[in-house]
């Protein structure tokens, strides 16, 4: 496959399910939805449609359901889609929920005349592709949104991920889960702020180590900045920023960059 995401959220979901949401992430879910929701109620969203756009296995999607939200997820891996109705179903929210396979690259196909109140972008499910491309999902996101809606923007702080390493271009971490361990190796190219690596999976077993996977990563790392700039330039206009789960102020050495913007 020449798409990476392919290759990875679908070819190898067993492994890179850690990576979309890894144990940390889930221990912090109730902190992560009580931003969301004190943000969409301060800006007058109480009720209506949401999207979950690059869903996973459904995390967000489940816990605004049961806020009482009409929620949509879509996501690129059937197998995530898969698991995120199952936990739908588990949670009783059918009626309020709902997740789908879809490209955000192609998300006016995906959802058709479904427009939203706000759309919620989580835990770094956005940066896959490089400037011209995530501008073009900006577009389909406000594309999608009803007018005045709201966009919720979450990724990784480009400014905390450089500083964390030091600086160097290089950088190398694991993770570990079960029997899992997933060693990932990646640089970064100053040039494009882009992150690409691979992350070679093993399991443990009585002999050891043992490589069952590898996969290709890349990621745009943004400073909130070019964030602001993208957005604007794709039908949104910003409003705030948060800088981590807890609603804290954007800070140059905050871990999270939370963009919030209304439909231009």
């Amino acid at each position: 496959m020449d798409d990476w995401t392919l290759e990875t959220w679908v070819r190898w979901f067993a492994y890179s399910s850690l990576l979309a949401e890894p144990p940390a992430v889930w221990a912090s879910t109730s902190v992560q939805v009580a931003l969301i929701t004190k943000i969409l109620k301060k800006h007058g969203v109480r009720k209506g449609l949401l999207l979950d756009a690059g869903c996973g296995t459904g995390r967000i999607t489940v816990a605004l359901a049961e806020y009482g939200f009409d929620v949509i997820g879509v996501d690129i891996s059937p197998k995530f889609v898969e698991v995120a109705n199952e936990r739908i179903a588990r949670a009783g929210v059918e009626t309020k929920a709902k997740c789908v396979v879809g490209d955000l690259r192609r998300l006016i196909e995906v959802v058709k005349d479904l427009r939203f109140d706000a759309i919620i972008s989580w835990f770094s499910s956005f940066g896959f592709y490089g400037d011209e491309v995530d501008k073009a999902i900006l577009r389909n996101f406000a594309w999608v949104s009803k007018p005045h809606g709201l966009l919720l923007l979450d990724v990784e702080n480009r400014d905390s991920v450089l500083k964390a390493r030091g600086f160097q271009t290089s950088y190398r971490w694991t993770l570990e889960h079960g029997d899992k361990v997933l060693i990932i190796n990646t640089k970064y190219d100053p040039w494009t702020s882009m992150d690409k690596g691979k992350a070679d999976v093993y399991e443990k077993s009585d002999e050891g180590l043992k490589k069952v996977a590898e996969m290709s990563l890349q990621f745009r790392l943004y400073a909130l900045h070019e964030l602001v700039k993208m957005s604007k330039e794709s039908g949104w206009h910003p409003v705030e920023a948060y800088g981590d789960w807890t609603g804290g102020e954007f800070k140059p050495d905050s871990p999270r960059l939370v963009l919030v913007a209304k439909r231009a």
